[in-house]
């Protein structure tokens, strides 16, 4: 993955909806936003930082910060990644999102389902 601006999906997951064709629990998006960020690679003393803390941050990703609202979520290049941290961008209108990735396929599948349903 090479550096540079992205278009990233940050949301939450709604885990209570049910599914009215045979009753059975579903995950739903929740708060999605499609930005458009910038991915980095994670600093060392941020990565250290991380570690000790029991994270594997595997990317930095700066978004406006009027527009993150404690997402839980990030999605880009077609991997689901779990926001494990918050950090100080390079400008006082930025936020970086400290972020590892995530193997939750059930909620790769919604967001996979919700993007579908917007195109």
């Amino acid at each position: 993955m090479i550096s540079g601006e992205k278009l990233v999906y940050i949301f939450d997951i709604d885990e209570d909806s049910v599914n009215a064709d045979n009753g059975d629990r579903t995950l739903k998006v929740a708060n999605c936003q499609g930005i458009v960020g910038f991915v980095d690679l994670v600093g060392i003393q941020t990565q250290q930082l991380g570690q000790s803390q029991g994270h594997k941050f595997n990317f930095s990703v700066q978004v406006p910060r009027i527009y993150y609202e404690f997402e839980k979520y990030c999605y880009f290049e077609d991997q689901l990644y779990e926001v494990q941290g918050l950090g100080k961008a390079k400008t006082p209108t930025d936020l970086l999102l400290n972020v590892s990735k995530s193997n939750e396929h059930n909620v790769l599948e919604a967001i996979i389902k919700w993007l579908e349903e917007q195109k």
